[in-house]
């Protein structure tokens, strides 16, 4: 008697022919498929039987399904199917053909209450969609919604490559928004969108290289920082504390910024400065005119009215402290019942604390408008303190624990240097993080309404 060839797609066969005993992979419990070779030009393995309830089938694997992909790997017989090759697998994918149909059938196990199942749709479902977004997308372009109905192109085209004139209208509605928004001086945005169109097309549209390269020039931000006012004269270890707030800034704008933030070095900027006859003294001063300073877009100037580093603050002081012992007379009586007794012990304990404020201000100028676009306050403080203690007196008694810490303690407050650099690090973290977001942004502007897309599509 014939009988036909019998694997297991997720388990394996235990005892030949006769039993048929579903295997626990992990913490995944598979139950046994039958599968045979199908008939006709097909290949793969089909399924001849199915366990009710097992995970292949809540997933959706038919009686009569054809299997021709597991995980991305062919299945041209049922000999490709292999115990082995499902053993350690958590999830397994089916590629499988049912009614000249492919189905897509995520497996996971265990109950698993998340699979996910999808019919790979037919040429003409697919040019369905690909209609309706095209449509939709129609739709949108007469509201004046240009941005909307390029998504809605592009998706068109995705469902159905080359469905219509879907690109080429997605294409010229990009180019049409990068174009406005160059003629406006929104660079960002016009580089945004150029480079939309350079994606739909990358062997080049009209000369969309060449607005890339416009807008990215065109986008980049020379900033130029000139030197803090002086008014005050602080310095900590021979470096004064204004040029190191100015570094300490220009360093965060300079590592924190786009690709577009350009730092205009100092010596750069005194150069440019001297050319027009001026100084960054006169600048900082307010006697010369930045405005007449060419191939700067914003200048940052600051001033530091005040720098507090007073003397540290110390105290010291007598105190007691009462604590509890095991009283041991030395006999066995006392070591059995364990009593406490309250003693007074005294000690000295120390305090010590600094602080350091620096206060002042900092602004960003846009320098063909004269807009201030930032003005910021400075006013930073950063301390330190120290509580420690010694001269243990207790009768020869350990140091009770409720106060053990105190002898432990740090007893030297940290250096004036220590408490400027971190009080600097603030101001800095601080200040180039406002001044990015004054500066370091796309323009807000609203997509325009109107687009004349035929200018544009007679060139796609």
């Amino acid at each position: 008697m014939y009988m036909p060839r019998t694997l297991f797609l997720l388990s394996i066969l235990v005892i030949p022919v006769i039993i048929l005993q579903p295997l626990t992979y992990g913490k995944y419990l598979l139950g046994p498929v039958g599968l045979t070779n199908p008939e006709g030009s097909v290949q793969g393995a089909k399924v001849t039987r199915i366990n009710k309830g097992c995970d292949a089938e809540r997933a959706g694997l038919r009686q009569g399904d054809i299997i021709v992909k597991i995980n991305d790997k062919d299945i041209k017989s049922m000999d490709d199917v292999d115990g082995r090759m499902l053993k350690d697998e958590k999830f397994l994918k089916l590629l499988v053909m049912r009614n000249d149909n492919q189905l897509s059938i995520n497996i996971g196990t265990g109950g698993d209450s998340r699979l996910q199942n999808q019919v790979l749709k037919s040429s003409s479902e697919k040019s369905k969609d690909a209609q309706f977004y095209y449509e939709q997308a129609l739709v949108y372009m007469e509201d004046g919604f240009y941005r909307k109905a390029a998504g809605n192109f592009v998706t068109s085209n995705k469902v159905t490559p080359h469905f219509k004139d879907a690109k080429d209208i997605a294409l010229a509605i990009y180019y049409g928004l990068g174009d406005y928004f160059f003629k406006k001086g929104y660079c960002r945005n016009a580089l945004r969108d150029f480079k939309k169109a350079k994606m739909l097309f990358p062997r080049g549209f009209r000369n969309t290289e060449d607005r890339i390269e416009e807008a990215k020039i065109c986008s980049e931000a020379a900033v130029g920082f000139l030197p803090f006012k002086k008014m005050v004269n602080v310095d900590i270890r021979g470096v004064a504390i204004d040029d190191v707030i100015f570094e300490g800034v220009k360093s965060k704008v300079n590592g924190g910024g786009s690709e577009f933030i350009k730092i205009i070095e100092r010596e750069r900027l005194k150069q440019i400065v001297n050319e027009k006859g001026m100084t960054l003294e006169g600048l900082v001063a307010g006697t010369d005119d930045f405005k007449q300073i060419a191939g700067i877009k914003y200048l940052i100037m600051g001033k530091i009215n005040q720098i507090r580093l007073p003397q540290a603050k110390k105290s010291s002081k007598r105190k007691t402290i009462t604590y509890k012992v095991k009283e041991n007379n030395g006999d066995l009586w006392s070591m059995i019942l364990q009593t406490e007794i309250t003693k007074t012990g005294m000690y000295r304990e120390y305090k010590e604390e600094v602080s350091i404020t620096i206060a002042g201000s900092i602004s960003v100028v846009d320098k063909e408008s004269g807009l201030i676009v930032l003005s910021q306050q400075i006013n930073e403080k950063n301390s330190d303190k120290v509580v420690w203690a010694d001269d243990w007196q207790g009768n020869g008694d350990p140091i009770p624990a409720s106060i053990e810490n105190l002898f432990n303690n740090r007893q030297n407050l940290l250096s004036e240097y220590d408490l400027l650099d971190k009080v600097i690090s603030k101001i800095s973290y601080k200040l180039g993080n406002d001044i990015l977001r004054a500066i370091d942004v796309q323009g807000d502007i609203d997509d325009p309404t109107f687009i004349d897309i035929e200018t544009f599509l007679d060139e796609t």
